[in-house]
């Protein structure tokens, strides 16, 4: 992933509410009623203790996560161990633990996929929950797993990976209108080390196009486990998106936010998030990608041999992933064609926080909270001119980075 150095623009400084415990062996998930709102329910079962356990697997066990190495690294300084050589990569080694959690969660074999991606980079691994009225429409949640050399791959991406899989858990029996797919990517640092961008996912939604699958949203988390600042509470996601219905989208993740009491900055930041969701911008799909604070302002982590879980923000990862579960849901409850998210009045109890409130969802067009318009960012740099260096426009270590065909790489 590259990140972007400009901020965002404003912040919530609103409750959040303290998550109850759960554990990958328990898949009794009551029916949900139709009368009722089941979001709050669903976001207090999003387990932290989950997030750093998945996140510290990959990151100690299988870092790096990648088609080119058998042993994983055993120190902050990227030394490969010397004792552990697998019989596989460590991004197949990869795949298959994550299709262990899947099956450990119960889902059935059929419902899992290791799907083969050419030219032996490895397998992307994903789950499928079929809709029940919209079957061959498909909500889609992401995260790439593969890092570059010299990186573990912590915040970059074992953040993502992991919240994709805790909500593959906590959806496992929420009744969904739409189909469901929850996906780790392979070979998504392609982009910058071969010049194959996004190279996982792009092979996943190409062959979902070709089965004749429709995508009703991707939804990318990319680097969410770093906050903002050296204030640990400073949580942030800076969101990108490309046209009228991911923007649609990208509003509801503020919206969201407001409602439930989730405790982090929603920022509105344009098409300037270099990750998976481009494989579903460039065959023409909606998605939106979730960047966390760090792609655009100054980790001193990323993409080295720093980037590991004690660098992590579990907290900025919980609240993307509780972000992410609400706008895949109010997603599930649109109509076909819907250009805005009705849902039922709900009668349960509020909140995942004591002092949220539940109103009826908004509008992309419509006020928070009051009169005051709602707050987001202009496209900061759109990359529109001949190739070259990122510009005056940018700031902080910029070498490396150039523009090429109109985009940041």
């Amino acid at each position: 992933m590259i990140k972007n150095l400009f901020k965002g623009a404003f912040v919530f400084l609103l409750v959040f509410s303290v998550v109850a415990p759960s554990h990958f062996g328990s898949d009794v998930i009551p029916a949900l009623a139709q009368t009722t709102d089941p979001i709050p329910d669903l976001l207090s079962q999003i387990d932290i203790n989950n997030l750093v356990d998945v996140s510290t697997a990959l990151v100690t066990q299988y870092g790096p996560r990648r088609e080119d190495f058998y042993s994983p690294y055993v120190d902050n300084q990227c030394t490969l161990s010397t004792t552990i050589v697998y019989p596989k990569t460590t991004i197949e080694m990869s795949s298959d633990y994550v299709k262990s959690l899947f099956e450990s969660m119960g889902y059935p074999a059929s419902a899992i996929t290791l799907e083969e991606v050419p030219q032996g980079v490895g397998h992307n691994v994903y789950v499928t929950k079929v809709g029940s009225v919209y079957p061959n429409v498909f909500i889609e949640f992401g995260a790439h797993m593969d890092t570059v050399v010299n990186s573990p791959g912590g915040s970059d991406n074992s953040s993502g990976s992991t919240a994709v899989i805790e909500l593959a858990r906590v959806l496992k029996d929420y009744p969904n209108r739409y189909s469901m797919r929850f996906n780790l990517w392979v070979g998504e640092e392609f982009s910058s080390e071969r010049n194959a961008a996004f190279f996982g996912s792009t092979y996943h939604v190409e062959q979902a196009l070709a089965r004749g699958e429709e995508i009703k949203a991707g939804l990318n988390m990319d680097h969410i486990g770093q906050s903002r600042s050296s204030d640990p509470n400073d949580y942030v996601n800076g969101l990108s998106y490309n046209n009228a219905e991911s923007e649609r989208i990208a509003d509801l993740f503020g919206a969201v936010t407001t409602e439930y009491g989730l405790g982090i900055e929603a920022s509105k930041l344009g098409a300037i998030q270099n990750s998976d969701q481009w494989a579903y911008w460039d065959n023409g799909q909606v998605a939106v990608s979730s960047g966390g604070g760090s792609w655009f302002y100054n980790d001193p982590y990323y993409h080295n041999c720093g980037d590991t879980v004690s660098n992590i923000s579990f907290g900025n990862t919980l609240r993307v992933a509780q972000q992410n579960l609400a706008v895949g849901i109010k997603l599930d409850m649109e109509t076909i064609g819907a250009t805005s998210t009705p849902y039922m009045t709900p009668t349960n109890t509020p909140g995942p926080s004591p002092t949220a409130t539940l109103t009826p969802s908004i509008t992309p067009t419509s006020t928070p909270g009051g009169s005051t318009a709602y707050p987001s960012t202009v496209v900061l740099d759109d990359f529109n001119r001949a190739d070259g260096a990122p510009g005056a426009s940018w700031g902080g270590t910029t070498s490396g980075y150039s523009i090429a065909s109109n985009r940041l790489d």
